[in-house]
């Protein structure tokens, strides 16, 4: 909000990505497990966009996309996750909760 109100915006120091890795380790992965079971289980729905958002049909299909980059786009996406500190997986993830929030 700071920056569409024209303001400086001040966030707190990132901290390493390895100092997470670290405290993702000393986690117990029964725990997180159980965490999550537990967190998610009244959810029942899968997560999509809406069926008629990209054609006129009226049923819902779950359909399988695979795609390919070309080495110069592959590379332009590398070098933006780097110089954005993120990674590419982020990336993506981040794309695609766009997409989700938008479209559902």
């Amino acid at each position: 909000h700071a920056l569409n109100d024209g303001k400086d915006s001040i966030l707190p120091t990132v901290r390493n990505y390895g100092d997470y890795i670290h405290w993702l380790n000393q986690k117990d992965p029964a725990l997180s497990q159980t965490f999550w079971m537990n967190y998610l289980s009244e959810y029942d729905q899968v997560a999509q966009l809406p069926p008629n958002l990209f054609s006129s049909k009226k049923a819902a299909e779950i359909t399988e996309w695979g795609f390919t980059l070309d080495d110069k786009l592959n590379a332009d996406l590398h070098e933006l996750s780097g110089r954005l500190g993120v990674t590419l997986s982020a990336m993506v993830h981040f794309t695609w909760g766009i997409l989700l929030a938008k479209y559902s």
